[in-house]
């Protein structure tokens, strides 16, 4: 199971947002001994986590992507209409991603 723990997200500033999520991201490949190289890094949210997804994907199979917490970096970055909004984009495209996946 690929578990996406959106709780522990840092929804002060949008750049601490995706730095959280980039980190969330590199638990779950160091998790699943996928091996990101330095240009990976740099890479944008959304690509890498489609790399991070269909790398796991062919090495493991099938799997269920759990995404818990959903809704806790929307409440979190309630507190600025700019950071929400930011927020909502970059797991909006996060979700077209997984969706994108699925199909």
């Amino acid at each position: 199971m690929l578990n996406f723990n959106l709780s522990i997200l840092n929804a002060t500033s949008i750049d601490n947002f995706k730095a959280s999520f980039d980190n969330i991201l590199n638990y779950i490949a160091v998790d699943f001994g996928v091996d990101f190289s330095v240009e990976l890094q740099d890479m944008l949210l959304d690509k890498k986590a489609l790399d991070l997804i269909t790398t796991i994907y062919k090495k493991f199979g099938r799997m269920v992507i759990l995404i818990d917490n959903y809704d806790k970096p929307i409440i979190n970055s309630i507190k600025t209409k700019e950071l929400l909004y930011n927020s909502c984009q970059v797991l909006k495209t996060f979700y077209n991603t997984i969706d994108f996946c699925n199909k």
